[in-house]
């Protein structure tokens, strides 16, 4: 064990916190054709096996939430683990071992991030804030400069940029915006940050055109304006169209296209009716009542498709993914956990992560890491830490 002075000591809680303001910068460089591991995990290895040695690390299974979460790994590894060896003499098998992988990575790294965000003090969510700028920024500058993976591929000319699709780009913004607003009600921060980080993440997510998103993107941006932003609204919204208008000067024509994207996605929605609801997977439900009770594990996904002409994925819901997957033991456990975070937040706090969900009912966001990250920013908050914030 790396003794209690060491690991107390101000050096590695700086460095912790470095470690996270950098991984913010580098999530959107995606390399690789999985969702992780990234560029930006791979700098989390010096980090994380620190914090596994440490005193620390111990005292993190005290806490009921962490109890919670470990349980609901189980159900996952349990259920994964015996679908795995049924399946054993097919291909897709070692799929429900990624499974495993992926959410064994997510929690460790929640209950990483949860640990530093008890460390934090206003100065660092400062800090935070100026980092999300930089990051979102930088994607808006691959934007506007032409810079884009998704300019021609099979998205329809939905932009990527430096990411693998336009949903993990849109997923994205929406979660800075989303802890953006979540701690500028609790710090000051100076408002025309605020609203420069809304302005960029609210045109990335129309170019990325996902309809969640930019409900979601549209619902925090109200909240900023018509009930933090009590004063200088309009001075305010001329800084927020700033990047707006900067777009429209370098991507007039793009812009355009973008709007036309946006009305035939929004339009989809009044006649996709049951072809939509099987794309994303929701008719397994109805086929296959009885995995809301054990579960059917993540991983073989065409063992649920009928049509040839479908392609086998995953759930397209977050929500629907953990009970269809997990059944009674995975969504109680996990809805367990949820609670123990979200029971002592205030109306606020709340709003702010109900875009998240919102998104999440029509996409499977559990694998990416940022959302484990703003449920750590919620869990710290909400456990009466020592940063003295409201």
């Amino acid at each position: 064990m790396i003794s209690t002075t060491f690991i107390n000591n101000n050096a590695i809680q700086q460095f912790y916190k470095w470690s996270v303001f950098i991984y913010l910068i580098f999530k959107p460089l995606y390399f690789f054709d999985s969702g992780i591991p990234q560029i930006a995990d791979f700098l989390l290895l010096i980090p994380f096996t620190l914090f596994a040695f440490s005193i620390n690390f111990k005292k993190l299974f005290r806490n009921r939430g962490i109890l919670y979460l470990l349980l609901f790994f189980s159900v996952v590894s349990a259920v994964n683990l015996t679908y795995h060896f049924i399946d054993s003499d097919s291909v897709y098998s070692t799929s429900y071992i990624f499974a495993i992988l992926y959410f064994g990575f997510n929690i460790y790294f929640f209950v990483f991030c949860f640990t530093v965000f008890k460390s934090f003090i206003k100065k660092d969510f400062e800090y935070l804030v100026y980092v999300i700028f930089i990051a979102l920024a930088m994607e808006y500058v691959l934007l506007i400069t032409g810079y884009d993976k998704g300019i021609d591929n099979d998205f329809k000319n939905r932009a990527y940029l430096s990411f693998n699709n336009p949903n993990q780009l849109s997923y994205y913004c929406l979660i800075l915006s989303g802890i953006t607003l979540f701690v500028v009600k609790k710090i000051p921060i100076k408002r025309y940050l605020v609203s420069l980080i809304l302005s960029l993440s609210f045109v990335l997510i129309v170019c990325a055109t996902s309809r969640p998103a930019i409900i979601g993107a549209l619902i925090l941006i109200s909240l900023y304006y018509f009930v933090v932003c009590k004063k200088h609204v309009f001075k305010e919204l001329l800084v927020f169209i700033i990047p707006i208008l900067l777009f429209l000067v370098f991507n007039t024509e793009q812009m355009q296209e973008d709007f036309k994207r946006i009305d035939k996605r929004f339009a989809k929605v009044e006649y996709a009716g049951k072809t939509d609801l099987v794309e994303r997977g929701f008719m397994r439900v109805v086929d296959n009542p009885n995995m809301l009770i054990y579960g059917a594990g993540e991983g073989n996904y065409e063992r649920f498709v009928k049509n040839e002409s479908l392609l086998p994925s995953e759930f397209h819901s977050a929500i629907g993914s953990v009970w269809f997957s997990y059944g009674l033991a995975g969504i109680t456990s996990f809805g367990l956990f949820l609670f123990y975070i979200f029971k002592k937040l205030r109306v606020f706090d709340l709003i702010t992560f109900l875009p998240i969900l919102l998104y999440n009912l029509f996409h499977n966001g559990m694998r990416f890491s940022l959302l484990w990250f703003f449920l750590a920013l919620l869990f710290a908050i909400s456990t009466n830490v020592k940063q003295n914030i409201p």
